[in-house]
């Protein structure tokens, strides 16, 4: 591919990153290029992008209806899994989830959520417990 033909199609990352290309110069030796994207790429990005926001907007819905804890809405909002957020608090999955729910995350210890308000890096009033029982 010549560097004239590397695609700089607009994406949601655009203004945030550049992708890194091969392509050859006018002498006909490869040289690193910056590219935008291509549309089908941007395309598989906004496709990601709308299901993590619907994954966000569901968890806040869960939230509201005391169904789940702020943890669980803080966790997709940060992209986690359980899993991932264990490790981050240092904790064993299964407790993760469990405070993840509104009757365990009540019992938490104020050290325990000093944790997860540092992992998601919120002040920990933004961690308290507002749904309609």
């Amino acid at each position: 591919m010549q560097h004239t033909n590397i695609p700089q199609d607009p994406s949601a990352l655009e203004h945030i990153t550049k992708e890194l290309c091969y392509a050859k110069n006018d002498s006909g030796n490869y040289q690193t290029y910056a590219s935008t994207g291509w549309d089908i790429k941007s395309t598989a990005l906004n496709v990601a992008w709308d299901d993590i926001k619907e994954s966000i907007a569901t968890a806040q819905e869960l939230v509201n209806q005391g169904k789940r804890s702020p943890i669980y809405e803080f966790m997709h909002t940060h992209m986690m899994t359980i899993g991932i957020l264990a490790n981050y608090v240092g904790m064993c999955r299964i407790r993760v989830w469990l405070h993840t729910y509104p009757f365990w995350f009540k019992h938490m210890r104020t050290c325990t959520i000093e944790k997860y308000a540092q992992v998601f890096n919120i002040p920990v009033s933004n961690l308290h417990y507002t749904a309609k029982a």
